[in-house]
């Protein structure tokens, strides 16, 4: 039972992480968007060499912080993804277990062997 409780408080953490960072990502998109278009605003109408690559670096700069985010919420929903993989497989491994030490005792006709000699029919 200890294991079980254990398993499930870890599960629950997991999902959680994986539904925050999820919603930080999603909470994000709005300012994100926003800020990208007052960069590529401020890129297009940049007066010289300077301010256009002043805007070019923090244009790139954005991209790569949502880039970063992304890889954030794919990390934590595969992490939560691998999380229900382990957890289905122990179960299976569970059943298993569980009806092996079940059919214990018994044989299985398929693999019993008869002796039917001729002299014993008749």
């Amino acid at each position: 039972m200890a294991q079980l409780t254990g398993w499930l408080n870890q599960s629950r953490s997991v999902y959680q992480g994986a539904y925050n960072t999820q919603a930080q990502v999603i909470a994000s998109l709005p300012a994100d968007t926003t800020n990208v278009q007052t960069l590529l605003q401020t890129s297009g109408s940049s007066q010289g060499a300077l301010s256009a690559i002043q805007a070019g670096n923090q244009l790139s700069g954005q991209v790569a912080a949502q880039l970063m985010k992304m890889n954030s919420q794919m990390a934590s929903t595969n992490q939560a993804q691998l999380n229900w993989i382990a957890q289905q497989s122990q179960m299976i491994a569970q059943a298993q277990n569980t009806s092996k030490n079940g059919m214990s005792g018994y044989t299985n006709p398929s693999t019993a062997t008869v002796n039917l000699s001729y002299d014993r029919l008749h």
